[in-house]
């Protein structure tokens, strides 16, 4: 079957779930899609002092305010460790399960504001879920899981 795999930050008790961003749980699983799991990651351990002001920088100017100041580099600094489930590790093997993922549902809602703000674009989040390339999608809509996932503009 293979193992399972999930970041987690040691300090705050948070782990991302890539399943909420469309995408297997393996390792070679991860990255498939622009906006997935891994681009959480980078907004989460981002220098907020740097952001905005290179080209291909993530643009946060649409999104609430609150939210920026929740999500963008809410990371920056903690120790954070990836741990398979099938950990050995008394330190790190109860957080596999234990630590709270709600955050990824946060850098999902995020995502949903910038991830469409230019008309190069042709990524999204959750491929399953995204099939436009008009770039007409607005979000998030929750779903019975309460999970956060881009959808179209009516």
């Amino acid at each position: 079957m293979g193992q399972y795999w999930v970041p987690v930050n040691i300090d705050k008790n948070e782990k991302l779930y890539s399943h909420h961003f469309g995408e297997g749980l393996k390792l070679g699983e991860w990255g498939m899609d622009a906006c997935g799991m891994l681009t959480a990651l980078q907004i989460l351990l981002l220098d907020k002092s740097s952001v905005g002001f290179g080209g291909g920088d993530w643009h946060f100017e649409d999104a609430p305010q609150e939210l920026v100041d929740e999500v963008v580099g809410r990371w920056a600094g903690d120790r954070i460790v990836v741990v398979g489930d099938y950990s050995e590790s008394e330190e790190y093997a109860p957080l596999y399960d234990s630590a709270d993922d709600s955050i990824g549902k946060r850098c999902i809602e995020l995502m949903s504001y910038v991830a469409w703000l230019t008309e190069e674009a042709d990524w999204g989040i959750n491929p399953g879920t995204l099939v436009d390339v008009d770039h007409k999608w607005v979000g998030p809509e929750y779903h019975d899981d309460k999970t956060p996932r881009l959808v179209k503009r009516k």
